[in-house]
């Protein structure tokens, strides 16, 4: 029996359903290789003008066209994290963003309206993420086009906000974690510390096989080298601050031959902000791409490695 799961009226079938949750679980021939994760948080007016359908084509959005541009020329795969929810979504860019678009640019939750979720409900988390599954799909025409391990904002999120989250319409299969010593959602001190740093080494996920739900934490923002600096968001909260933030190869030439990162290798997630400079995120999005390009690493998404289980996982 089809199961009716989007408000705008569309019906998904459980088989289509399953076929989702599959494509997911069977990338676990990629689980002993690199990759390299890039994304934008607080995405505003990228959403805002797609869903006023007043653009003739998406890629007549210049940021976009950037982005288009870095995946062909490199093979870049991105991830969009939402801060507002549009009142009404236009479907005339679905030809355009959904289909093999989808493979390479996915869209999810970060806040509505600015807020966090550092004391939400069960009901506002599992409301709000249904509520990303309806515009996305209503944008793209697609499931695929949906992130379901993304970052929230301020890295905040209760645990019955999460949860909320992971029994949504098509749910979260976890979050990213933070790239400084900050807590993270519910985690505890322990679970920082092995994020971050235990015994001189830093990891790259952390299993809450209770909840079940996986965190991938954040290795570097692009903040850093746009040209004015970057301040904390938390003062005094220890943070690996780049050795030359004129220089992002420099950067990650450090990170990948230091064995106190080689933990991260796995999924290396790189991020900065939608509102930085276009002209800034470009040029250190060419850098990051000839860097993985030389190295052979691959761009690939946290949520297509989550049963990658490591033996210093922590329930939480």
């Amino acid at each position: 029996m089809n199961k009716q799961v989007f408000t705008d009226g569309q019906i998904l079938n459980a088989e289509h359903l399953n076929n989702i949750e599959n494509k997911i679980l069977n990338n676990s021939n990629k689980l002993n290789s690199q990759c390299i994760h890039m994304s934008f948080d607080d995405v505003t007016s990228t959403i805002n003008a797609l869903a006023s359908g007043s653009l003739n084509s998406a890629w007549d959005n210049s940021f976009l066209a950037m982005l288009k541009e870095m995946h062909e020329k490199y093979g870049f795969v991105f991830s969009l994290y939402l801060q507002t929810k549009p009142s009404s979504v236009s479907t005339k860019y679905q030809k355009e963003l959904g289909g093999e678009t989808a493979n390479w640019l996915k869209w999810g939750l970060h806040s509505f309206n600015g807020g966090n979720y550092q004391n939400s409900s069960y009901e506002q988390g599992l409301a709000d993420w249904e509520s990303m599954v309806d515009i996305i799909f209503k944008l793209t025409g697609s499931l695929e086009a949906i992130d379901r391990m993304p970052r929230l904002h301020q890295f905040y999120g209760s645990k019955n906000a999460i949860t909320g989250m992971r029994d949504a319409k098509l749910g979260a299969l976890g979050f990213l974690s933070a790239d400084d010593a900050r807590t993270s959602y519910h985690f505890s001190e322990e679970n920082v510390t092995f994020l971050y740093e235990k015994n001189g080494m830093e990891n790259d996920h952390i299993s809450d096989y209770t909840n079940g739900l996986v965190f991938y934490r954040t290795d570097l923002r692009l903040d850093w080298f746009n040209g004015a600096g970057f301040s904390l968001v938390v003062a005094g909260t220890p943070y690996h601050t780049p050795s030359n933030t004129g220089d992002i190869t420099a950067e990650l030439e450090r990170r990948y031959s230091n064995k106190m990162f080689m933990n991260t290798w796995n999924c290396f997630v790189v991020f900065t902000h939608e509102t930085q400079s276009h002209t800034a995120i470009k040029n250190a999005l060419i850098k990051l791409g000839e860097f993985a390009n030389s190295k052979n690493i691959p761009f690939d998404y946290p949520q297509n490695r989550v049963t990658h289980i490591c033996s210093g996982d922590i329930r939480i």
